[in-house]
């Protein structure tokens, strides 16, 4: 230990120092203040952010290198493949599972202990796990892209760059029309199949663009500026995203993703660097996360991320702004976790007007805020700074989404767009003309479990989408009823939560209980980890941690030795988080106390207890943030921070 500094000033009157020691103050001062404010203090904030920040360095000089025109690479470019790219997040997958099964067993001996308290078990444990997030990073971020024939994702980045690009022109349901009227006929011939985006019906290009009327929507230039953007897209691909659902982005998505995009003159290297943003901001969420949750859970959580089944990152990755909810998401999650209610509320609002169903997440940290208002009988500080909070970025993000286009009707027109989108095409069935049931072959949810599907791996009749309408029709209400059954329970939980721990249980529920969608946006499943800080030191805790990695790792064997991606989405990635769903809901249920009071209403037995607060509780006043608790006599953080011998 240091010995204490003396507070006798030295003979003279006045502090000496070293030569040149003034001149190497000043910095290493401003260093300290900069790493102190980005890392609150955290003595792991800046290894952790070096790590992040040469995640995104590495990944952009890979694309700089290697996917530009005119780049030229100074090192080799490994043979990447789609298989090649799944198989090394099944083995990353596979290596988290068996390092937390490792641990939780060796944890139980006395000699473990002290091993566990060495320096050098600390800065290995560090490096080894830094080692196995970097590795399976630049596999999500850059293997799977390169393992198609350009990095940059022509297909989507046509509907998220000239979408919010022109969308003060032609707004939501033109966008295919003038790309028709703009592009040659040599590039897209009259005689091939588009889709409509008033009705989603399939039609034909010649169809769709007489009569012409786009060019009356631009101004001069800027119609050479879009006939010279849609040519870029016709040498790479043009006639696949006119099969498509059109560019589907909130207006505040349309005027900040628009804003940024107008800035520039599209190519290949634009393209290319616009993409990276994504990179930036899911690593720069990713450093916050491990800041506040400790470097163990927050890399447990990277590593869920970069070797998720459900995202792959090469169904919307290398495109522009498709990951900014997920960004504003983590950080909510971080800033309710650290307390700080009016950038929770800002950061919510924010994810739910760039993609709609974060408000979920929203729903759930107001549940558990009402719950401990209730519980003090006062409106507590931190209810009224989240709301006010939330109030206010309501509006202010508001009053930006109609600053542009057509104001107000932005919405009007988004709303429709969603209508039009979820409904999709009226189709022929033995009632007259029905609409589809929304089932893409890669959602998840709790609906697809229960689904008609015929013949899993081959097209035939009996899989027709009008008799999968009609015969989950005869369903539909009671898959309804469990979706809400379940998601009224976590509601229930979520008032005696703590408000991050709220927000992920009841906005992971609802999602996956009442709506069901597409698999990328269930990239907020990895939130699910993060429920268990501090409840890891108990073995429920761990266990259901070791099950998230296992359901995980469950799913990429099956993609590995089967490849079928609509049973493994529709079916078994679905069914095996239905399972965890109630294994988390049981055990918090016992943790919080409800389901022993439940359990007694039903049995008509005498009125329980009213049940505790622990470990969930929350005082009358505004609390505190969790003080850095000393790992040596609090269990709880064996595994969210690190002993102080690592430190």
């Amino acid at each position: 230990m240091p010995e204490a500094a003396s507070s006798t000033p030295p003979a003279g009157g006045r502090d000496e120092a070293p030569a040149g020691a003034g001149d190497q103050a000043k910095p290493r001062a401003w260093f300290s203040r900069v790493v102190d404010r980005l890392g609150g203090k955290n003595p792991d904030s800046v290894w952790l952010a070096c790590l992040f920040a040469l995640l995104a360095l590495t990944t952009t000089a890979l694309v700089l290198g290697y996917e530009t025109e005119t780049g030229r690479a100074w090192f080799y470019r490994p043979q990447w493949s789609k298989r090649t790219f799944d198989s090394v997040m099944y083995v990353g997958s596979g290596i988290g599972l068996a390092t937390l099964v490792g641990f939780a067993l060796l944890r139980r001996f006395p000699w473990f202990q002290r091993v566990r308290r060495a320096r050098w078990w600390g800065v290995t444990s560090k490096l080894l796990v830094a080692l196995l997030v970097f590795a399976m990073g630049l596999n999500y971020f850059y293997a799977r892209r390169a393992a198609s024939s350009h990095w940059v994702h022509f297909h989507d980045t046509y509907h998220y760059t000239l979408g919010p690009k022109y969308y003060d022109e032609y707004g939501y349901f033109w966008h295919y029309k003038c790309t028709l009227e703009a592009a040659p006929a040599r590039a897209i011939p009259n005689k091939s199949v588009v889709r409509d985006l008033r009705n989603y019906e399939f039609t034909t290009a010649g169809k769709i663009r007489e009569p012409r009327r786009c060019e009356a929507m631009f101004s001069p230039e800027r119609w050479e500026e879009y006939k010279r953007d849609i040519e870029l897209y016709a040498k790479y691909d043009i006639r696949g995203p006119i099969h498509d659902l059109g560019y589907n982005g909130t207006p505040l998505h349309a005027v900040i993703a628009g804003s940024l995009v107008n800035r520039f003159e599209l190519s290949y290297a634009t393209l290319a660097g616009l993409g990276l943003i994504d990179v930036y901001l899911i690593c720069v969420m990713l450093f916050f996360v491990a800041r506040s949750f400790g470097w163990r859970l927050g890399l447990a959580f990277a590593l869920v991320i970069f070797t998720a089944v459900v995202d792959r990152y090469g169904v919307i990755g290398g495109s522009v702004l498709r990951w900014s909810w997920w960004f504003a998401l983590g950080l909510g999650i971080v800033a309710l976790k650290d307390q700080r209610w009016s950038l929770a509320g800002f950061w919510l609002v924010a994810a739910a007007m760039l993609n709609v169903f974060p408000l979920l997440f929203l729903f759930g940290a107001c549940v558990a805020l009402l719950g401990e208002c209730v519980r003090a009988r006062a409106l507590l500080p931190s209810a009224r700074r989240f709301v006010v909070a939330a109030l206010v970025s309501t509006l202010a993000l508001g009053v930006l989404s109609v600053s542009h286009a057509r104001g107000l009707g932005n919405y009007r027109d988004f709303f429709e767009d969603m209508r039009v989108h979820e409904d999709g095409p009226p189709v022929e069935g033995t009632r007259g003309k029905v609409r589809h049931e929304k089932y893409p072959g890669y959602g998840v949810g709790l609906k697809f479990i229960f689904m008609y599907r015929g013949k899993h791996h081959d097209k035939s009749k009996s899989f027709s989408r009008a008799r999968l309408t009609e015969e989950f029709r005869e369903i539909k209400p009671l898959v309804q009823a469990l979706g809400l059954a379940l998601t009224g329970f976590a509601a229930l939980l979520c008032l005696r939560l703590r408000p991050f721990e709220a927000a992920i249980l009841f906005g992971f529920t609802a999602f996956y209980g009442l709506l069901g969608t597409v698999h990328y946006y269930f990239a907020c499943a990895s939130l699910l980890v993060l429920l268990w800080y501090r409840r890891v030191a108990a073995p429920g805790g761990m266990l259901l941690l070791i099950g998230y990695f296992a359901c995980n790792t469950l799913a990429h064997a099956y993609l590995h030795h089967v490849g079928s991606t609509r049973v493994l989405y529709n079916t078994l990635l679905s069914s095996l988080w239905l399972v965890y769903l109630v294994a988390v809901l049981v055990y918090l249920s016992r943790e919080t106390g409800w389901g022993a009071r439940l359990a007694s209403l039903l049995a008509a037995s005498a009125p329980a207890a009213e049940p505790t607060l622990e470990p969930a509780s929350s005082p009358a006043t505004d609390p505190a943030p969790d003080p850095a608790p000393d790992p040596a006599t609090d269990p709880a953080t064996a595994f969210a921070d690190a002993p102080a011998s690592e430190r």
